[in-house]
């Protein structure tokens, strides 16, 4: 009797195995038939296929072993508008630190963010450690905003001023 239920199992989940298989192939073929039609006829992929082409950006982030900035890449959709404020954004996602922009803007060739008073670079990080979160931050935006030809950073709209580092109001930090 056990040898009996355990082979009707076995042919059950055979069956289903063979069934979804088939399924399987004629979904492939539909669209495949259909990849061809649109060809053919000079149409273009569907819309849901278009919202997953994507573009890889350049980017810098920090190694926390070494302390130093690294080159990586970052996946942003096609249609994702690649501004100063979106650079430093994803930039910053990399840090472990907390930073809270306060904000991101252009002035002619120049671009600068304003950093909080209250948040790294500027507070609880190591000189090091300000040093390369700044250098990150202006590598990225240099190789990635056209016409940016130098960095410059504030706090609150205020010159930069931290334990270590110290730049004039209009000082850029740096140059191509």
């Amino acid at each position: 009797m056990k040898k009996r239920n355990i082979w009707i199992i076995i042919c059950i989940i055979i069956s289903a195995l063979i069934i979804c298989g088939i399924w399987y192939m004629h979904l492939s073929e539909k669209k495949s038939d259909s990849s061809k039609d649109k060809t053919m006829t000079g149409e273009s992929e569907t819309e849901d296929e278009d919202m997953y082409n994507e573009k890889e950006i350049p980017i810098y982030t920090i190694n926390y072993d070494t302390l130093e900035c690294e080159p990586s890449l970052i996946v942003a959709s096609d249609t994702a508008t690649i501004s100063a404020r979106y650079i430093v954004d994803e930039v910053i996602a990399n840090f472990r630190e907390h930073i809270s922009i306060h904000d991101v803007f252009s002035e002619n060739d120049r671009i600068i963010v304003s950093f909080s008073k209250d948040s790294a670079p500027a507070v609880n990080v190591s000189k090091d450690m300000e040093s390369v979160m700044l250098d990150c931050i202006s590598y990225s935006l240099l190789d990635n905003i056209e016409n940016c030809n130098s960095v410059g950073f504030r706090i609150e709209d205020k010159a930069y001023e931290s334990s270590y580092i110290t730049m004039e109001y209009d000082e850029s930090y740096v140059e191509k």
